[in-house]
């Protein structure tokens, strides 16, 4: 059985010896797409996205300022320092840190959208995507109605909530670093608003001409 770890685990006085910082949120910046609070390893964040009171909390007493919240925001509203850090990375020895503990990746689970490399503070994870490309929405063609964003697999893609009682969403946006180009939004779209495409494929070195076709085909 998978062991897992999460900060919350760490007893407060602990927390206390090892982080300490300032972390506040742009209330015009902030589209409230609740990736931060799904991501916060702390359960620090809390964002209502009810439709006309729309907001974000952030409990200060339960944050551990790892940051992985201020590189997450698809809009850069959250701002915030750590003070055990040096230029935004750790200052601390992983030898002599109080908070132990191992990660485990399920390979067969893993889809190599790169949000642990993106967002771990210590930089202790990497990742190749499968495909390289772009991806790109068309204002005019969207619609707002969130069949991208249910169907992304890499929750590469932010909704903005309306902003207030019976106004229109606006437009979705996307997080090019850590969409893996599968194409599933641009299929799933009813309006044709997205258009994605691969430049580049991760694969074995070939020599067989038929497998070089196959490959390209792929390509855009």
């Amino acid at each position: 059985m998978m062991n897992v770890f999460t900060v919350k685990d760490v007893k407060s006085h602990v927390l206390a010896d090892l982080v300490t910082g300032e972390i506040d949120v742009d209330d015009e910046e902030c589209i409230y797409c609740g990736v931060c609070e799904e991501l916060c390893p702390a359960e620090a964040i809390v964002v209502d996205k009810e439709t006309g009171r729309e907001s974000i909390v952030i409990d200060k007493d339960k944050c551990v300022y790892c940051l992985v919240c201020k590189k997450s925001c698809p809009t850069n509203a959250i701002k915030a320092i750590c003070r055990a850090c040096n230029y935004g990375e750790y200052d601390l020895d992983p030898a002599k840190a109080a908070v132990k503990g191992n990660s485990v990746i399920d390979s067969e689970l893993c889809v190599f959208c790169g949000w642990c490399e993106g967002v771990c503070p210590t930089d202790a994870a990497k990742h190749k995507k499968p495909f390289e490309g772009s991806i790109e929405i068309d204002d005019d063609k969207c619609q707002a109605c969130g069949a991208c964003v249910d169907i992304c697999g890499c929750n590469a893609l932010a909704f903005p909530v309306s902003s207030g009682p019976g106004s229109r969403m606006e437009h979705v946006i996307a997080n090019n670093d850590y969409c893996v180009k599968c194409k599933a939004c641009a299929k799933a779209c009813p309006n044709g608003a997205i258009t994605v495409k691969r430049t580049e494929i991760d694969h074995t070195p070939i020599s067989s001409t038929t497998w070089k076709d196959a490959l390209d085909a792929i390509k855009d």
